[in-house]
């Protein structure tokens, strides 16, 4: 019988090994087809998706990545455990979540009390996520909250839930300290205007924007906050009513009209992040720097901004398809590589959702998968209580990123945000459109990285 374990660093050595003490004369991996059915076992994976609604865009995405890892991980024979069993994966697709949170309930609720999941992958969303974590905490049912970023989800030490995504409050960390560094440069302070939507996510994020910002001293003057002058209302849908009360929120903002040189950084989602792009440019508000969350990491943002305005906006994503950042060779002390590389995560997906761009949020589903694939092998076993245990001590990097969660709360604290910005071939004459590109990684890992486009043009 030819099989491969997933291994950590999958390297030759460890294969001609595999090979030599299997008797195997291939190192080919074994597809779930050539196991018989008593080598193998079988544990399902549950989730809803936003199919429709505000979420639909970056919820689909984090669905296709789900199921591309694990095609991957059934591709290479499964999870080995200690007893010479192959674990495979299934999904069971609990329906369209219509991005609301009474169907979340619902639908959270069938697939926890339904002994035919073992594991649950969480919704999209904080709010989402604060609906799903109880369930699946009260049914004792293992859930990666692979969308719930509010880092408020994981402060009650409970023990079934582990955060796979970037925490909220660091998600702009690292664009505030690349604008720190071009503000080392100016003489004095850069002045920067801080907005948000009014949801938990947002309003954590800008807590960690302010927090980051405090860090550095007086390099930057905030010069208007939502804290203090207000929030735009969330949960907005792409309606020209919605367009009129973004606008209004925009033009009420007075330094956004007063001063051309300034910073922006808004803390959003997807939809209200494109009514919010728009109205400043209805505004003629040319900012030196603009940085959104969520929205102008989809494939989508920068046609749906006309004239070319979203050129050298940024963002803060998890992960790009067309940037190999996290690889075998920049791996941490103490980390080790697990899953497949760049190449192959991009492909996988690329099979899932018909070879176009996807946004980060694929990886955070990959993410959630290779995390429990893992967790299975250090545990030996697909026993809920001891995989729950297990993936509390893992300390990974995979070709999505990094995996560590506080052991206590299930917190993330290793994986760590990106900057990307729209760029266009008048800014790098190596692109043939316009792309997002990785302009900052986080200190935690050293990547070749794209030349910020500063100021925005």
């Amino acid at each position: 019988m030819n099989f491969l374990k997933l291994r950590s660093v999958i390297s030759l050595t460890v294969i001609i090994l595999t090979v030599l003490q299997t008797g195997c004369s291939s190192s080919s991996p074994t597809s779930a087809s050539t196991l018989a059915s008593s080598q193998t076992q079988t544990v399902t994976l549950g989730m809803s998706y936003s199919v429709t609604g505000a979420n639909a865009t970056p919820s689909t995405n984090g669905w296709q990545g789900v199921n591309a890892m694990v095609n991957w991980v059934n591709s290479n024979g499964g999870v080995l455990l200690s007893n010479g069993q192959h674990v495979m994966f299934s999904m069971m697709n609990a329906g369209d979540d219509a991005s609301n949170t009474s169907t979340v309930q619902t639908l959270y609720t069938q697939l926890a009390n339904n002994p035919a999941v073992n594991f649950l992958v969480g919704p999209y969303g904080t709010a989402a996520s604060a609906i799903a974590n109880p369930i699946a905490e009260s049914t004792q049912k293992l859930i990666l909250s692979a969308y719930g970023a509010d880092d408020s989800l994981f402060q009650n030490n409970s023990s079934w839930r582990v955060q796979v995504i970037p925490k909220a409050s660091e998600f702009l960390n690292t664009t505030v300290d690349l604008l720190a560094g071009i503000a080392a440069r100016q003489n004095g302070p850069l002045k920067i205007a801080l907005t948000s939507e009014n949801d938990p996510f947002s309003k954590s994020v800008l807590g960690g924007v302010k927090a980051e910002i405090a860090t550095h001293g007086t390099t930057f003057q905030v010069v208007s906050d939502s804290t203090s002058s207000g929030y735009y209302p969330g949960g907005l849908t792409n309606t020209a009513a919605n367009q009129t009360t973004m606008n209004a929120f925009v033009a009420g903002v007075q330094p956004l009209k007063s001063d051309q040189n300034l910073l922006i950084i808004n803390t959003g989602h997807n939809t209200d992040g494109i009514l919010y792009t728009k109205a400043l440019q209805a505004a003629g508000i040319q900012p030196s720097a603009l940085a959104l969350t969520v929205a102008p990491a989809s494939n989508s943002f920068y046609a749906a901004i006309p004239n070319s305005y979203a050129r050298g906006v940024m963002s803060s994503v998890a992960w790009t398809d067309s940037q190999e950042i996290y690889s075998t060779t920049n791996v941490p002390s103490g980390f080790e590589f697990y899953g497949p590389d760049q190449a192959t995560c991009v492909s996988f997906i690329h099979q899932q959702n018909g070879n176009t761009v996807p946004s980060y949020h694929a990886a955070l589903g990959g993410m959630a998968v290779l995390a429990l694939a893992k967790a299975i092998e250090v545990a030996g076993t697909t026993d809920p209580t001891t995989v729950s245990k297990a993936i509390r001590h893992l300390q990974m990097q995979t070709c999505f990123g990094q995996y560590e969660v506080d052991a206590n709360t299930g917190l993330q604290t290793a994986w760590k945000m990106l900057t990307v910005q729209w760029q266009t071939s008048a800014d790098n004459q190596t692109l043939a459109a316009p792309t997002l590109r990785v302009v900052e990684v986080p200190a935690s890992i050293q990547a070749a990285t794209s030349t910020l486009i500063f100021p925005k043009p």
